[in-house]
């Protein structure tokens, strides 16, 4: 029996899940088959740091979204889409001045990794797609062929799945090396809004808003990358512009402390202290 659930997102309605089973009740007896399948007319912001449990393949109708794999960043425009292996890391969300509309399918099957891998589709991909006719006429005959037919839908589905991930394969070969539109990765985003706003009021929350990551992501970036929270580089960084004007500025301790962002001058003796092992002052003298 084949089963297809109707589901219900943000009032979007798709079916997900078809459950494959042949006469001995064991699921998953195709070598390819539908695991789901879904028309998003916005798109949620979507965060997986483990991936998800099986292959997908995700494409613009309307819109743009974003993609974010390992640290960087990649607009993904009407007709572009992308490929993610099962369990591969991964963050996306809408982006454009548009609700981001897409097309996803998920896929399962004994022979579906071997065949990814034989297309060479081992690796996260962004694939420019160009005219999408075929791919929307496949992802209609798998979509319709669940909800007009609650026993065969599946079988006639996988049929359809087989078509268009070779669909898609087509695109990605004849893309070569595609050209992505690379944007600045979040961490490069927040280093630079860092360095120009040092001197002002710093929350994590403007700088996530400033790198379009959540909270979360933002300090893993930074354990990853430089092995600290977010609020200790920007005290950091604070401290050291605080050094050359101590070097080269003949202003007293308490402006320099404002002139970096640090509105309260005994907080920022304390820090200083902490991060170079003597005050501010001293430091001064130490300079000559």
């Amino acid at each position: 029996m084949f089963i297809a659930k109707e589901m219900s997102e943000n009032g979007d309605s798709y079916y997900a899940y078809p459950v494959v089973k042949n006469e001995t009740g064991c699921e998953g007896a195709l070598p390819v088959y539908l695991h789901a399948i879904g028309k998003t007319k916005c798109e949620r912001h979507v965060i997986r740091d483990h991936g998800y449990s099986h292959p997908q393949i995700i494409y613009t109708v309307a819109g743009e979204g974003t993609l974010v794999i390992d640290g960087e960043s990649y607009k993904i425009p009407q007709n572009m889409g992308f490929y993610l292996p099962a369990n591969a890391p991964h963050e996306y969300f809408s982006s454009g001045d548009e609700d981001w509309q897409t097309r996803w399918v998920a896929m399962g099957g004994f022979a579906i990794e071997n065949l990814f891998t034989e297309l060479g589709l081992d690796k996260p991909r962004m694939v420019l797609i160009g005219n999408s006719a075929k791919l929307d006429k496949l992802f209609n005959e798998m979509y319709y062929s669940l909800t007009r037919d609650e026993y065969y839908g599946s079988m006639y589905a996988a049929g359809s799945l087989y078509s268009f991930i070779l669909e898609f394969f087509k695109f990605a070969k004849s893309n070569g090396d595609p050209t992505v539109v690379k944007e600045r990765s979040p961490m490069t985003k927040i280093l630079d809004y860092i360095d120009s706003h040092y001197a002002e009021e710093l929350t994590l929350e403007k700088m996530c808003e400033a790198s379009l990551i959540s909270p979360q992501h933002l300090c893993r970036l930074f354990r990853k990358k430089l092995n600290c929270r977010p609020m200790e580089y920007v005290a950091k960084k604070r401290i050291q512009e605080a050094k050359v004007l101590l070097a080269n500025s003949p202003r007293n301790i308490a402006e320099i402390a404002k002139l970096v962002g640090y509105n309260n001058c005994n907080y920022f003796c304390i820090t200083f202290k902490k991060y170079e092992g003597m005050s501010p002052t001293q430091y001064r003298k130490t300079m000559g």
